[in-house]
């Protein structure tokens, strides 16, 4: 054999254990990547993720009228409005306690992250939005995505509630800034990955425009990419789901926020049911 075969063989039986070696990454049992993460992340499931009512003292922030990014993004879509929306809000940031995975078609809700909510005496209107925490990333650890609320992709659930009864003014605090700052989640047990050890997360975008495309607020976990939602009804369910393109989210953050004064006996409730984030299982 002369040295140009030789040379030929070598470099093609190294391309072939190169590339033996990255299928065996990606393969678990003889499935595709795909069905070696639906077959992970299946054990981590958890219904009722939390189970827990928010009483007018867990909003802590406000009054304002956007929500956190590289900068003020409005806590209502850009020309959506309903003409039922008036007055600054008041906001408190819970955490769900889950992940969304991803759509995935094995997996319960397509691997979006479950949310049951109850108002009780809902005097305002309401917000949710959302918020993605990773673990790792290039930039460190944070909250780097959140649901988008102009131009393609845009999403939102809103409730209007009863313009009856008795409210005032919740003792709040406007939040320091709009990126590069903390907030505090009302959960009794904290954040689940309390990197400050002050049950609070960190704002910290990459940059103008980025990671608002992932994270989506839909009422169909088979249309991942989300809708704006109005509704008068005081309890329902919406999921939270990501399309991908930048890495795992390893848990959900929710943002609740209430326009008008709030009455003293207000509650909300809210579950929570989803999957763990699977990266530890898989790195």
């Amino acid at each position: 054999m002369n040295l140009n075969n030789k040379t030929f063989l070598s470099i093609s039986l190294l391309l072939v254990f190169v590339g033996s070696m990255f299928l065996l990454q990606y393969v678990c049992a003889g499935t595709t990547q795909q069905d070696a993460m639906e077959e992970i992340v299946c054990e981590t499931y958890v219904i009722d993720a939390i189970n827990e009512t928010f009483t007018k003292e867990d909003f802590v922030y406000g009054p304002q009228t956007w929500k956190p990014y590289t900068s003020k993004l409005p806590i209502v879509p850009v020309g959506e409005t309903d003409g039922n929306i008036s007055g600054d809000f008041y906001i408190m940031f819970i955490d769900l306690y889950a992940a969304p995975i991803g759509k995935l078609s094995n997996l319960t809700d397509s691997g979006a992250v479950r949310v049951e909510y109850t108002f009780g005496n809902l005097c305002g209107f309401a917000a949710f939005h959302t918020y993605g925490y990773c673990e790792k990333s290039n930039r460190g650890r944070g909250v780097s995505w959140t649901n988008s609320v102009k131009g393609p992709g845009v999403s939102g659930y809103y409730v209007t509630g009863l313009k009856d009864g008795s409210a005032n003014t919740p003792k709040t605090e406007k939040l320091e800034g709009c990126h590069y700052t903390h907030v505090m989640v009302a959960n009794d047990n904290g954040a689940e990955y309390d990197d400050y050890n002050d049950s609070t997360y960190y704002m910290k975008f990459d940059h103008t425009g980025g990671g608002l495309n992932s994270l989506h607020i839909t009422t169909d976990p088979d249309n991942p990419e989300g809708q704006v939602t109005y509704t008068a009804n005081r309890s329902g369910v919406f999921y939270i789901s990501n399309t991908g393109g930048r890495g795992f989210c390893d848990d959900a953050v929710l943002m609740v926020a209430i326009s008008g004064d709030i009455p003293d006996d207000f509650l909300l409730h809210i579950k929570s049911s989803g999957y763990k984030s699977p990266r530890d299982l898989i790195t």
